[in-house]
């Protein structure tokens, strides 16, 4: 019956790790990025990056560019699962803008990857 009841507690304390974790990842991040341009040298982009629900593996938000063709604002959704986050927006307002995967890491306060093929890195706000 003990062993029953400890098994029981250590995966109630695991998942509520988890549920924390997760939480913890709730809030505002800003990075920047190089993005191609037809000209053959790239512009730096401004990007904002807000996780507004982590609940049960899945995420949502909002990523906010604030600068060159695609700017604008773009809904997200996603999984986080191991330290990794795998998102991908939502279409823009502009043909060829949006529906970019978004694959990510956490490292301490910073997330680490790829937007759209590109290395980017956010930083918490």
């Amino acid at each position: 019956m003990r062993v029953q009841i400890g098994g029981a507690v250590t995966a109630l304390m695991f998942c509520s790790m988890a549920a924390i974790g997760q939480q913890g990842l709730v809030g505002s991040y800003y990075g920047e990025y190089p993005e191609p341009t037809g000209h053959g040298w790239p512009k730096t982009q401004g990007a904002t990056l807000q996780i507004t629900n982590a609940k049960d593996g899945k995420l949502s938000g909002k990523l906010v560019l604030g600068m060159n063709e695609c700017r604008g604002d773009y809904e997200v959704e996603g999984t986080y699962q191991d330290s990794k986050l795998e998102m991908r927006t939502s279409e823009g307002s502009l043909r060829g803008c949006g529906q970019q995967q978004i694959a990510l890491e956490v490292q301490g306060d910073q997330l680490v990857g790829k937007y759209g093929g590109v290395g980017v890195k956010f930083s918490r706000k």
